[in-house]
């Protein structure tokens, strides 16, 4: 029961307190044009979700390995790549024959890929040594932050067009990069760490 309990509090921690998207502006990108279409929030994040836990589970199972737990930073992101491109491979492979999905389609679950390959969040299980449990918390977590922060942005955008007060010049992506940027500061805020160093 302590385990599920970690896997919890690692989850909750990861999503609210460590937003990686809005702490650390980790791909900041695709959450703002997943946020610019709302109908694709749902499925973004279940993508993200699901590389974010198989990926870190997988990796951090790997770590079980001595010769892998003792290697360097660069060995670990390298061994992370080749477990995420091989989840995406077999993800495509099962949506393209299995289920006939559209080629749009097939480019998200990329993009899901891909964002969490700049998502550090291995590093940051290696560094911690997260046991598998843990790891997968941390993975939902992850797909929690994605989705936060995809909601928080995609309500701001949809706010800042119906905003006819704002000066031409803010209109757009100026006000949405204050907005995101106040995002950032207030879930730094809950982090508790000094933007000060």
């Amino acid at each position: 029961m302590s385990a599920f309990l970690n896997m919890v509090t690692i989850a909750l921690s990861v999503a609210l307190l460590q937003n990686v998207v809005l702490c650390g502006a980790y791909g900041i990108t695709e959450v703002l044009r997943v946020a610019a279409k709302p109908q694709r929030i749902v499925r973004m994040s279940l993508f993200v979700l699901f590389f974010a836990v198989a990926g870190n589970a997988a990796t951090s199972a790997l770590n079980l390995i001595p010769e892998i737990r003792g290697a360097s930073n660069t060995v670990h992101l390298v061994l992370y790549t080749g477990v995420i491109f091989a989840l995406y491979f077999i993800a495509v492979i099962v949506f393209r024959f299995g289920f006939h999905s559209t080629h749009s389609f097939l480019r998200q679950i990329g993009a899901a890929a891909f964002n969490t390959l700049v998502i550090p969040l291995p590093l940051l299980s290696y560094r911690a040594a997260y046991t598998v449990t843990e790891a997968v918390g941390a993975g939902i977590g992850t797909g929690v932050a994605f989705f936060v922060a995809t909601v928080l942005l995609s309500f701001g955008m949809s706010r800042i067009t119906q905003n006819k007060r704002l000066p031409a010049s803010f209109r757009g992506i100026p006000a949405l990069l204050l907005y995101t940027a106040l995002l950032s500061l207030a879930f730094m805020g809950f982090s508790g760490e000094s933007l000060i160093v």
